[in-house]
């Protein structure tokens, strides 16, 4: 069992945060000088795809068991106050979540926030510099799964957080526009496709890459919070 950090958009982490994802699929990257059709053939003649991904791919391998931290796009926040001694004006106040503006306060033990932004009110952070104290989600990982992209099953693509759009009854969406959801698809699959396109290129999904699929449990707290 290892914890890892793992990345997500804005709209998987209110998918995420609604309930409403328990899946998510990353492509598999074949380690140097591993071809994917050389992968492909292995895991054929031995008739164990998965056991020669993870023997193939590169690292992280994530496993049943494993808990993932989520990061989130968001500020670093310090508070200006009048102090003594004159000199020592700032004190930590949290990471602010740029999904909705909810704000995790900082814990006296973490390490301090000046260390990543000096004197300064806030700074804005990539999900991929968020700090593990700050993240709000940890996803309890139950089955890995290897396989392609396109064998995604209608409900598979509903738990990767594909929504059923509420004016076209029998249709669903996907992405997010401007301020709503966008796009209506008539399966669920289509719309996961028009995500997947969207966040991995727009030959992403005619690729149709071998995929880990990751099926786990969210709990609202952080990773290190006590049970």
């Amino acid at each position: 069992m290892a914890d890892r950090p793992i990345l997500f958009s804005a709209p998987m982490v209110r998918a995420l945060l609604a309930g409403e994802k328990t899946q998510t699929r990353r492509a598999l990257k074949p380690r140097a000088g591993v071809t994917v059709a050389a992968l492909e053939d292995e895991g054929e003649r031995n008739g164990d795809v998965l056991r020669c991904a993870r023997h193939q791919v590169r690292e992280p391998r994530i496993e049943a068991g494993d808990r993932l931290w989520v990061r989130e796009s968001g500020h670093l926040l310090r508070e200006c106050y009048d102090h003594a001694p004159p000199d020592d004006q700032w004190r930590d106040a949290g990471f602010q979540h740029a999904v909705d503006g909810a704000v995790v306060p900082i814990r006296p033990y973490d390490p301090p926030i000046s260390a990543w932004i000096g004197d300064c009110a806030r700074i804005s952070r990539p999900s991929i510099h968020m700090p593990r104290w700050a993240s709000r989600l940890t996803l309890l990982v139950e089955d890995v799964r290897v396989q392609r992209l396109q064998d995604i099953s209608e409900a598979d693509a509903i738990a990767e957080g594909v929504r059923q759009d509420a004016v076209g009854a029998g249709t669903f969406i996907g992405r997010e526009g401007p301020g709503r959801w966008v796009t209506p698809w008539p399966t669920a699959v289509e719309a996961f496709s028009d995500i997947w396109s969207s966040i991995n290129g727009p030959d992403s999904w005619t690729a149709n890459p071998w995929v880990a699929a990751i099926s786990f449990k969210v709990a609202l707290a952080n990773i290190d919070q006590p049970a």
